[in-house]
């Protein structure tokens, strides 16, 4: 009667142990804090000296250990066994448990040696729908007593239960990096549209003005034309300047229509073979001329002999020159000079606008080509010619970059196909 009241007292003090781990199961969601708790619990438990908790690492096949108690801190930090490899390897391969006693180790670890010190020792695998998740291994290194099947039958019903819990908190690890991440995207999101508004409101601002500007002037000269009697060579020096800014306004609205149309690929530019220097760099040319005049700005050609043609659209490579040579103007000092070049290079031929102006920092040359970029403060535009560049040329199958220095001027390539 005695031997079976300790047998009783044995078993509840097992379930005891085992609703105890399970409500140890259900409190935490968090990874480390639940390892950290299994092993505190099953250690208490089974009266174990030491303990692991390996993991599977599901890309390298590795375990290593999350979390320990009783072992050197190195080991801890550095272990990694391949399945089949070492005790736990082969407790991970086999997907059974293991009940080991010193000098009584199963076949299967016949070839192996135990660390020294150790009496007793359990290990078994973790599992969650008889996938491997990990193994728990425990020792007893001073305590008298050995382990014993009952102490192996209560770990493997605890590891089962386990299983599913370390699944889950993995599980719940992983979606809550991928809301951070969906939450830091959102932020950097909210911020760029937060950017991207203020960009709007200045762009209406700086194109309004831009707008307004060449308009104010052609209605100025008009009425005077049509309400006071003026000479004849003044008369043609007004209808020059009217005729300057409707160009001037005329490539304002153009850039403006462009971006869209181009980004959004409603414009499907036809290609012919194009004479670079007479078709597109001599007409951008004559129609900037009129406003580097107004600032003393020279502009200057260097054209290769011989440059042979190249494959493209004329009125939109017009638009890509132009916009170069108006950017240039605007940002180089009254009586500078402004280069052109055009020469053959391997299979494309390149085209490179120089300006004697303010430069531009390193670290603004990729964002200079932003749609609303506005990296040199002064004078402003509206931030879509070279913007307007990029997207042309990239439809050319060719290549735009800047090079510059503050102060020294700035050129400004591209490539394009020969024809």
């Amino acid at each position: 009667m005695t031997e079976e009241r300790e047998d009783l007292g044995l078993a509840l003090q097992r379930l005891a142990g085992l609703y105890q781990i399970s409500r140890v199961l259900l409190s935490s969601i968090k990874l480390d804090k639940l390892l950290k708790m299994i092993l505190d619990e099953v250690i208490t438990h089974l009266r174990a000296d030491t303990g692991s908790i390996m993991l599977l690492d599901g890309e390298t096949e590795e375990l290593s250990i999350k979390v320990a108690r009783g072992l050197d801190a190195e080991i801890v930090k550095t272990f990694r066994t391949k399945i089949g490899r070492g005790i736990s390897g082969i407790v991970a391969k086999m997907k059974r448990p293991y009940l080991l006693l010193s000098g009584e180790l199963p076949e299967e670890f016949k070839d192996i040696q135990p660390r020294k010190g150790i009496r007793s020792s359990l290990c078994v695998p973790v599992l969650f729908l008889n996938e491997l998740v990990g193994i728990i291994s425990l020792c007893r290194t001073k305590t008298i007593e050995d382990f014993n099947e009952d102490d192996l039958k209560v770990l493997w019903i605890f590891a089962g239960q386990a299983g599913q819990a370390i699944t889950n908190a993995r599980f719940y690890e992983e979606l809550e990096k991928k809301v951070e991440e969906r939450t830091r995207e959102l932020e950097e999101a909210n911020e760029r549209l937060k950017e991207l508004d203020r960009l709007k409101d200045s762009f209406i601002d700086t194109a309004s003005h831009e707008l307004r500007t060449p308009l104010s002037s052609i209605k100025s000269y008009t009425e005077i034309l049509l309400t006071q009697d003026v000479d004849k060579s003044t008369s043609l020096e007004f209808l020059r300047i009217i005729n300057h800014e409707a160009d001037r306004l005329t490539r304002l609205v153009n850039n403006l229509l462009s971006i869209p149309a181009i980004e959004g690929g409603m414009i499907i530019f036809k290609m012919t073979e194009v004479d670079l220097v007479h078709e597109v760099i001599s007409r951008a040319i004559s129609l900037i001329q009129p406003i580097a005049e107004e600032k003393e700005i020279k502009i200057v050609s260097d054209i290769q002999d011989g440059l042979p043609k190249v494959k493209g659209n004329k009125d939109a490579l017009i638009q890509v020159v132009e916009n170069l040579l108006d950017n240039a103007v605007k940002f180089t000092h009254q009586g500078g000079q402004i280069e052109v070049r055009a020469y053959e290079q391997d299979d494309t031929v390149q085209v490179s606008v120089r300006d004697s102006g303010v430069g531009i920092k390193k670290e603004d040359f990729e964002q200079i080509f932003e749609k609303f970029s506005q990296v040199r403060k002064r004078p402003k535009g509206m931030g879509l010619g070279l913007s307007i560049c990029q997207e042309v040329v990239k439809q050319h199958q060719g290549r735009i970059w800047v090079e510059s220095k503050l102060g020294q001027g700035s050129t400004f390539h591209f490539t394009l196909p020969k024809g």
